[in-house]
């Protein structure tokens, strides 16, 4: 860039361009040169110094992908996304100048973090977000690489664990000593239909027609204050009617019957709750209890979803179709969850050789 005579002090000043944190052109002048080579020279000590500093430390990145993200995602993927930067990623690479991050840096991450005992799964989370904000600062923010994707994940160093799940016969014997109708009708929808707990919770009456459960919303946060965000569900295959059962249904009618013997019933109340929907605290204690009682192991209220999965493959259910009911975003997720639940997919395929 030139510099420029200013005739009317006689001195010299050079004006120049550089870009701030975000990306944006910002002019910059100086004045006050005794002669045009003071200016030259400063000007190139300027741009020099700027090139420097053009690379932006990774907390001034993360303030901005943070802000980013905050209008992408749901209340309780964010609100989990800033707590794992602010426990995992920010206190290793915070001061650090984004350019100047090497494979080293991740290696060292990687170990200090297997150190923590943290399972596979949640470290491959973990380095995903850290993936995703480079990725973000080679886009935006002129990093040179994404280092963290060139390095690659966290090594899987767990033994694959076998997934909980009641068979149909450790079903039986819990359900018959839940003596709560409310319960009971809770517990007997998520066993049959396989829906989350999350697209439980937040069914209004008017979800429900004849044999048809509608899933098209999900609770997604709890606060503190006891309240809730309902949004839209997990995927876009998540949205689904889910036929039930004809017991089932006669549950769900005797539990409608008797929710419409409270004063205020309409059809756009919670179905488990009323009003509000039943507190997840509350359905633990009240599912460990009856575990108790039933003499049954415990198992999670996720585990009911795996139970429904294991009940249909078990009575010989298409895959395809396991994958449509549970709301999966893909068959393969279905396979890669309950492939284990195929028992006898080997023996056919030997038996298929063997009558050749």
């Amino acid at each position: 860039m030139p510099v420029y005579k200013d005739e009317k002090r006689n001195t010299w000043y050079y004006s120049t361009w550089k870009k701030d944190i975000h990306g944006k052109n910002k002019k910059s002048v100086k004045r006050g040169f005794q002669t045009k080579k003071e200016a030259q020279l400063a000007e190139a000590s300027f741009n020099l110094k700027s090139t420097e500093n053009r690379s932006i430390t990774f907390g001034e990145l993360y303030l901005d992908y943070i802000n980013y993200q905050k209008n992408n995602l749901k209340p309780r993927s964010f609100q989990c996304l800033q707590s794992r930067f602010n426990l995992h990623i920010l206190p290793y690479f915070s001061k650090k100048k984004i350019n100047n991050i090497i494979g080293k840096d991740v290696v060292d991450w990687h170990d200090e973090l297997n150190k923590k005992g943290f399972a596979f799964r949640y470290r491959k989370v973990i380095h995903i977000h850290l993936s995703s904000i480079l990725k973000y600062g080679v886009q935006h923010h002129g990093l040179n690489k994404n280092i963290a994707s060139i390095i690659g994940g966290f090594k899987n160093d767990e033994l694959k664990k076998d997934l909980m799940f009641w068979t149909y016969e450790e079903f039986q014997r819990f359900i018959n000593v839940v003596d709560d109708l409310t319960y009971k009708t809770f517990f007997s929808l998520l066993y049959y239909t396989g829906l989350r707990l999350g697209e439980t919770l937040s069914l209004n009456w008017k979800d429900i027609h004849d044999n048809v459960v509608k899933v098209n919303k999900t609770i997604s946060q709890r606060t503190s204050a006891g309240g809730y965000v309902i949004t839209t569900p997990k995927t876009k295959n998540s949205v689904r009617n889910v036929l039930m059962p004809s017991h089932l249904v006669k549950l769900l009618n005797d539990y409608y019957i008797y929710q419409k013997t409270f004063e205020g019933f309409n059809d756009k109340w919670f179905v488990f709750g009323g009003v509000r929907p039943l507190p997840e605290t509350t359905i633990g204690r009240v599912k460990d209890n009856y575990c108790e009682l039933a003499g049954v192991k415990r198992i999670k209220i996720h585990d009911f979803r795996h139970s429904h999965a294991s009940l249909l493959i078990n009575k010989g259910a298409n895959p395809t179709i396991v994958a449509q009911r549970l709301g999966h975003s893909d068959i393969a997720m279905t396979l890669n969850t309950y492939s284990h639940m195929f028992p006898n997919s080997q023996n056919e395929i030997i038996n298929l050789i063997d009558n050749m």
